[in-house]
């Protein structure tokens, strides 16, 4: 009797000590804020990256922050970047990009973060890895300063309540501390619109 004890006493403490070895069941909003950046796949600028950041502003109500995302590879500057809103939960990343042309939001894409940590990112959708390393920190909104006046979570409408997201940045580099990236590193395949 006392051995039977003994034995379901071990294997009690060996599941235990097994659930506390399994991995991270998710992930923090706060480690995916910064500057990503992929080597392009585009063939008009094979030299270039695919950039994107996700800013640390202030979450909305619906836990959503902005962001912003360019392709050097389709000769697009950081001035020119498509902006979105995401929000991470757990896994689970959804991305909202922000439409020009009818000044609303679009169709929300959802991905499922598979690495999160201070250098590397990596995301899947649809059997697609995306994947990033991180080459600066981001601590401001993506929108410059010309475009304060316009909230674009509020549909385009000008923003008086005095809490528009992007009141009061500043500029911020984006520049890569990273020089290159090993073709593990590489995306297999980049976001595309």
């Amino acid at each position: 009797m006392k051995r039977s004890l003994y034995v379901l006493g071990s294997i009690c403490l060996g599941v235990l000590l097994l659930a506390s070895c399994n991995p991270s069941t998710g992930y923090s909003s706060d480690d995916l804020i910064g500057v990503w950046r992929a080597k392009t796949t585009k063939t008009s600028n094979p030299d270039g990256y695919y950039y994107v950041v996700f800013s640390a502003d202030k979450a909305d109500e619906d836990g959503y922050r902005l962001g912003k995302e360019w392709d050097e590879g389709d000769d697009v500057k950081e001035e020119e970047a498509q902006l979105f809103k995401w929000k991470l939960e757990v896994k689970d990343l959804t991305q909202i990009h922000w439409m020009e042309i009818n000044q609303t939001w679009g169709v929300p894409k959802y991905y499922t973060v598979t690495l999160l940590t201070n250098t590397s990112l990596s995301f899947t959708n649809n059997n697609r890895t995306y994947t990033f390393e991180k080459v600066a920190e981001a601590e401001v909104s993506p929108a410059t300063e010309e475009e304060t006046t316009t909230d674009p979570s509020a549909g385009g409408e000008e923003d008086n309540s005095g809490e528009n997201p992007t009141e009061g940045s500043t500029e911020g580099s984006s520049e890569g501390s990273t020089e290159g990236s090993s073709e593990g590193e590489q995306t297999e395949e980049v976001l595309q619109e």
